[in-house]
């Protein structure tokens, strides 16, 4: 599945043409027309956007979503029901602010200062999952998580 959304990010005529230094991409994750992207990535196209980004369904990036100077590579994207972006990957800082490799987004890519992570994991998130009660679970290569 990540190998037919990457050949489409690459063949897209008017959209994303390049991911610049980029390792690959971490996750895609498309809702309600909008591509959320995570990887290990500075730019697309000619646009900074440091491991995550948002796509419009025409491939040309949404300049509504702020990522600012982002965090460190992404490796899965998850969307809750209301609309708020969890990550997970390598990053302990998201514009800043530590995360511990886990943080939640407004849908505008803005931190959620009400998610708190104050310790958070020692090593890489690779999956995120939601429970039927919204409790999330985290899957990586760590051997302690803290909240």
């Amino acid at each position: 599945m990540l190998l037919l959304c990457v050949f489409f990010f690459f063949q897209a005529e008017d959209g994303i043409r390049y991911l610049v230094r980029s390792r690959g991409l971490g996750d895609v994750y498309k809702r309600q027309e909008k591509i959320l992207i995570g990887g290990s990535f500075s730019q697309i196209d000619d646009s900074t956007a440091n491991n995550i980004g948002r796509l419009n369904s025409d491939g040309r990036i949404d300049t509504s979503f702020h990522s600012g100077t982002g965090t460190g590579s992404v490796e899965k994207i998850l969307v809750q029901s209301g609309g708020k972006i969890l990550i997970g990957g390598w990053g302990t800082h998201y514009n800043g602010s530590f995360i511990g490799r886990l943080a939640r987004l407004e849908s505008n890519g803005v931190l959620d200062s009400t998610f708190h992570n104050e310790y958070g994991t020692n090593g890489t998130i690779y999956t995120l999952c939601l429970q039927d009660d919204n409790k999330i679970l985290v899957g990586g290569n760590f051997m302690s998580f803290l909240l």
